[in-house]
């Protein structure tokens, strides 16, 4: 059953940062840094830095105490790489000061060339009960492209890894609109990737993120921008794809089936509160808004920035994140973060346009799937009639 979208408001998430990976991606626009094979230098450094940072947050918000937090997601990077005995700590300590939720999402983000059965088990034995895998395709003109590490017979038996895995939820990222990739090929990666014990797929364009190594890369034309061409009609004819399959689009770039759907990422879109830690993570609490320095030395020196207030961004951005679910939406549950009513005469007007239902009774509200290439012009619009 595909799940109606509320504001709780008092149910934040954990977000913990980890930098490192096997090597930086050259499209990659989070903080991370490449160290191949080898041991993480200062490891348990890091982990003492997450946790004087965790306290130090919880100093300024003391109200989380009160709070039940109802997921906990460890990105990066690859988390993957991670020695599990820090994260056992650090998760002793979390317990020790804030409560979790009977039900709370446990969930971290792993690379194919580090997945192996004792990774798996030894996550499924902390309390992690879903995966997220970043294969990006397995094709390997794709994958050099893009400038990622492959391994043949590493990608051909990643997902019977996972078939074999005792953590009951896993998805996988796919990447489409990569040069000199068809629509062929992205169809094949798909149908390879979600013909096995597959729930949740992230499916992202390939951009251009400025600073990147890939921007750079276009922009002395040593490399092909993103086909834009190609994006548009994947865009286009996946939903009706995935669903054929038994998935269902609750959001811009991801699919899942029913109650599967990320918990931790619809905080994001809905603006509720969540701690990031780590280098390069942000986070919003009722102290404010933060960034932490996208720089291990700086994280490490221990000044972490304080959260500010700005209750008009929050709004615009709240706007832009929730109009990106495709999810069935109680809009009147976000009156409380937006304090005023929804403008309810747009929803309307999309209304008319058959471009998403509405329930005037209930102020239930769901996209049809031809709206996602007005997206960008309706969020203004909405923006601006809360605005007005």
């Amino acid at each position: 059953m595909i799940s109606t979208v509320r504001f709780s408001g008092k149910q934040p998430g954990i977000y913990l940062h980890y930098p490192y990976c096997y090597q930086k991606c050259q499209y990659c626009d989070f903080y991370s840094i490449g160290v191949g094979s080898k041991s993480i230098p200062g490891e348990e450094e890091l982990f003492r830095n997450y946790e004087e940072e965790f306290l130090f947050r919880l100093e300024r918000d003391p109200i989380l105490r009160d709070f039940e937090f109802t997921s906990f997601f460890v990105g990066g990077g690859t988390p993957s790489k991670m020695n599990p005995i820090h994260l056992e700590k650090f998760l002793s300590t979390l317990r020790k000061h804030i409560r979790f939720s009977e039900n709370a999402e446990f969930s971290f983000e792993a690379n194919p060339e580090d997945i192996h059965p004792n990774l798996l088990e030894t996550f499924w034995n902390l309390g992690f009960g879903r995966l997220n895998l970043g294969v990006q395709s397995f094709q390997e003109k794709n994958l050099v492209e893009l400038g990622r590490f492959y391994r043949k017979e590493i990608y051909e038996n990643v997902l019977n890894l996972l078939e074999k895995s005792p953590i009951p939820s896993l998805g996988i990222d796919l990447i489409y609109g990569i040069p000199g990739q068809t629509v062929d090929d992205f169809l094949m990666d798909l149908k390879f990737g979600i013909s096995t014990r597959i729930h949740h797929l992230s499916a992202y364009s390939l951009t251009l993120e400025k600073g990147t190594e890939y921007s750079r890369l276009v922009r002395t034309q040593e490399k092909k921008p993103p086909q834009e061409e190609i994006q548009t009609e994947i865009m286009r004819i996946l939903p009706e794809v995935m669903n054929e399959f038994g998935f269902f689009q609750y959001e811009v770039s991801n699919y899942s089936k029913p109650g599967f759907e990320s918990h931790h990422n619809l905080k994001y879109w809905k603006m509720e509160y969540y701690m990031g830690l780590g280098p390069g993570a942000h986070g919003f609490l009722p102290s404010g808004r933060y960034g932490n320095p996208r720089n291990l030395q700086a994280y490490g020196k221990g000044s972490f920035p304080i959260g500010k207030v700005d209750r008009d961004g929050w709004r615009d951005e709240l706007i832009l994140g929730l109009l990106r679910i495709f999810s069935p939406i109680d809009l009147s549950s976000f009156e409380v973060p937006l304090n005023r009513e929804f403008p309810y005469e747009i929803v309307k007007k999309w209304k008319d346009k058959k471009l998403c239902d509405f329930s005037e009774i209930n102020k239930i509200f769901q996209w049809k799937k031809e709206a996602i290439f007005y997206l960008d012009e309706y969020i203004l619009e909405m923006s601006e009639g809360i605005d007005s």
